[in-house]
């Protein structure tokens, strides 16, 4: 809610380069004091440990629903955020031909109709 208050007013890069950069700032002091080995890694580990950064899951996903919150109510943003994992299991299906289980597919039938419902209220702009 503070994110979309602040992203009325702020560009994308004025907000996400504070709030990364805190994050930041608060986790390693956080990794050091809990003795979390930061290194060393091999090459291809610190390959990874960039690549989930600034792919999808990290950098870019939360960049993403920062920006979204200039334009929708934070309800609206931090709801599609469920549909994550209806995601992964639609490619685990595609890729590996993993098949949900009964009760899983029930939660998905659950989620997007959630999902649904919350974004059809913001499109007709009720709340």
């Amino acid at each position: 809610m503070i994110g979309r208050v602040i992203r009325i007013r702020a560009s994308l890069a004025m907000y996400t380069v504070p709030v990364y950069g805190t994050a930041a700032l608060i986790a390693l002091p956080i990794g050091l004091s809990l003795h979390v080995r930061l290194w060393p890694y091999p090459p291809y580990t610190w390959f990874y440990i960039v690549m989930i950064v600034l792919g999808p899951p990290m950098l870019l996903g939360h960049t993403l629903l920062n920006y979204s919150l200039r334009y929708s109510r934070a309800i609206t943003v931090t709801t599609s955020t469920l549909g994550e994992p209806i995601g992964a299991s639609s490619l685990a299906l595609l890729l590996f031909h993993q098949i949900p289980q009964p009760l899983t597919v029930v939660g998905i039938v659950a989620t997007l109709f959630g999902i649904y419902m919350v974004i059809s209220e913001e499109s007709t702009g009720a709340g």
